[in-house]
């Protein structure tokens, strides 16, 4: 059997073992990042978003906002229009930026 794809994030505390599946997304804080877990629990990690993002798979996670880095797997639905929002499968909606909306659209297309 495979292993699971997990990701080592430091809390502070400890060092998580997180699954990629269970991770919904991660939203910046400063230089700070919030990972979003399916559950509801949220984590505060202390690294940005892009260092915790270069360590993501590119066929799993996408980043539709300066802030914000999804799992495309706990995406919902997509409302596109002036101001563009995805929701996820915790119910979050979250806004897409214009310049990373088409990039989303195409992986639609893919899934």
């Amino acid at each position: 059997m495979p292993p699971i794809p997990t990701i080592a994030l430091n809390d502070g505390q400890r060092f998580r073992l997180l699954k990629l599946d269970d991770i919904i997304y991660l939203g910046a804080e400063g230089s700070y990042t919030n990972v979003h877990l399916d559950g509801g629990e949220k984590i505060v990690i202390s690294r940005n978003l892009k260092s915790i993002s270069a360590n993501l798979p590119e066929d799993l996670f996408l980043r539709i906002h300066h802030s914000c880095v999804v799992n495309l797997a706990h995406s919902v639905s997509f409302q596109n229009g002036n101001t563009s929002r995805l929701e996820m499968s915790n119910g979050q909606k979250l806004s897409v930026s214009r310049t990373r909306k088409h990039r989303l659209m195409e992986r639609f297309v893919q899934i």
